[in-house]
């Protein structure tokens, strides 16, 4: 499942599903670093040079927040915007859902009949969770058990 780690500001795990492939990119945002080290056209030069690194292919955006009322996460691809609020706030995190984010673009992706994607995310802590295959939260659980389906198909 996990082939590469790029960078430090940009990380790629690369998937393989079934004649299908997907690379989880990390974003790293100024957020990440002190803001005055790294300026916004470091990072989106940096950006469009990982894009153009993947060819032709479905680019896929995951976020993930949480406010006083509500958790949620939404996923963007093309002109299609789809977003969940999370059911119980109380319990849920911005690592949960950005990590329900992830889920939901890979539900996506067994919708679609492309065959090269990528999914962009801004967090570290969810891809690396894929990555290491920690199944401490059920939502990396589900992440890998849609990753085995879609596999199998």
């Amino acid at each position: 499942m996990v082939l590469a780690i790029k960078t430090a500001r940009f990380a790629q795990f690369h998937l393989f599903l079934h004649g299908c492939y997907v690379a989880l990119v990390l974003i790293m945002t100024r957020n990440a670093f002190n803001k005055n080290s790294v300026s916004a056209d470091v990072l989106q030069n940096h950006f469009a040079e990982t894009k153009n690194g993947f060819g032709k292919h479905v680019e896929i955006y995951t976020n993930g927040s949480k406010t006083g009322e509500a958790v949620a996460c939404a996923v963007i691809c093309g002109n299609q915007i789809k977003s969940m609020r999370l059911p119980d706030k109380s319990s849920s995190s911005v690592y949960t859902a950005e990590l329900s984010a992830v889920r939901m673009a890979l539900e996506l992706i067994r919708r679609l009949k492309e065959k090269s994607f990528v999914i962009y995310s801004d967090s570290p802590s969810s891809l690396q969770a894929i990555q290491s295959f920690n199944i401490i939260s059920i939502t990396v659980f589900d992440i890998l058990k849609l990753y085995t389906h879609l596999t199998d198909i």
